[in-house]
């Protein structure tokens, strides 16, 4: 009887710890096929991200997708422009963070990163590949921010952040911050679009008007085409493009809405108390310049995104935004003079300053297919939430 009831003992014993370890193999198993299935979804938000990137990239238009189908799963993305997963506001004007939900069955992983809607170079107040070699001289003048300049520095102005340079150049102002490599590069931009805008204008005729109202929805697709373009004392509403195939002058107190974008083959003048624009970052962008000749500003204020194949001079103007200048060796690529400039000023070559100053602020969205530039994703702003 003694021996019956042990053996029972163990038998029971036997039975209760192999169902132990079915429990703990089923459990496991569980957990196992949980961990795929979490990766996969992870997998796909990152995948929802990465897309998301991309339709900016080559749309300019700030990505929107839901329950679009990947693989076994589906992503759904979204953007912000003015905060964070938190709710926390996102440094700078125009930062844009990219959120992306991945689904699997049941189970859901978020990711998000963060990516300036410009260029690197324009993180800095100036930048300038300085490509003719020659010194920076900032006297007389204040930039409250960082530059970023490829050569030796001999200045006494204030530069609150500092001056980042690759390694090899000296300066006379303490020592330089040198930047370490990768170095930011000048931006790369297709300008394709604009130049078929020069071309379409060509033997339009001259439009040149004085104290009037142009109201570009009376265009053919809110686009005004002449040869050359003078608007004198007027008021012009957008949305729209203004393209003149040679020079295009604004002056004499001409007003510009936000959302018009001018377009010119030759020089561009602005002068005369002009003002284009009314503010730059959301929901107001500002405008845009383009010229293939050198940009004039003269006592006149302008809110937006400049481009120029040739020399940005501004004299006695305030400029918010930002400014692209490719210049050319025999030129300075960006001239100040008297001159406020809220925001950044980028050139491949010299930049001149003369009793001017240059801050840090706000930057255009540039929200706009016209603007064939890859967005710079910040460092480290992966992060799944």
């Amino acid at each position: 009887m003694i021996l019956l009831s042990s053996a029972l003992a163990i038998f029971v014993l036997l039975i209760l710890l192999s169902s132990s370890v079915v429990y703990i193999m089923v459990n496991e198993r569980e957990e196992s096929t949980l961990f795929v299935v979490e990766a996969k979804a992870l997998s796909i938000a990152t995948g929802g991200v990465e897309r998301g990137i991309q339709q900016f990239r080559h749309t300019r238009i700030p990505p929107v997708f839901n329950d679009i189908s990947f693989g076994t799963g589906k992503f759904s993305v979204k953007y912000d422009i003015a905060k964070d997963e938190t709710g926390a506001a996102l440094p700078l004007g125009n930062y844009v963070m990219v959120s992306s939900t991945g689904k699997v069955e049941n189970v859901e992983r978020n990711l998000r990163t963060v990516f300036f809607s410009l260029e690197q170079a324009f993180m800095f107040m100036i930048y300038s590949e300085n490509l003719t070699d020659r010194t920076l001289d900032l006297t007389g003048s204040t930039v409250n921010g960082v530059v970023y300049y490829r050569g030796n520095v001999e200045t006494t102005a204030p530069v609150s952040e500092g001056i980042y340079t690759p390694s090899g150049f000296s300066t006379n102002v303490g020592a330089l911050i040198y930047h370490p490599d990768p170095q930011p590069r000048f931006p790369h931009m297709d300008t394709k679009p604009f130049l078929d805008l020069i071309d379409a204008a060509d033997g339009k005729g001259v439009y040149n008007v004085s104290g009037v109202t142009v109201d570009l929805s009376s265009y053919t697709n809110n686009e005004l085409y002449a040869n050359n373009v003078t608007i004198t004392n007027s008021i012009i509403i957008g949305p729209g493009k203004i393209i003149s195939n040679g020079p295009l002058i604004l002056n004499d107190g001409t007003t510009a809405e936000d959302g018009i974008i001018f377009v010119s083959g030759g020089p561009m003048t602005i002068n005369q108390s002009a003002v284009l624009g009314t503010g730059v970052g959301y929901p107001n962008d500002g405008v845009i310049l383009y010229s293939e000749g050198n940009v004039n500003i003269d006592n006149s204020t302008i809110y937006g995104l400049g481009i120029s194949a040739r020399e940005l001079f501004l004299d006695n103007s305030i400029y918010y935004g930002a400014f692209l200048s490719h210049g050319a060796p025999q030129q300075y690529g960006i001239r100040l003079r008297n001159s406020t400039v809220v925001g950044s000023l980028v050139t491949k070559y010299r930049i001149e300053t003369t009793n001017s100053t240059i801050s840090r602020g706000t930057l255009p969205l540039a929200f706009n297919s016209m603007v064939k530039m890859a967005p710079y994703i910040i460092p480290g702003s992966w992060l799944e939430f």
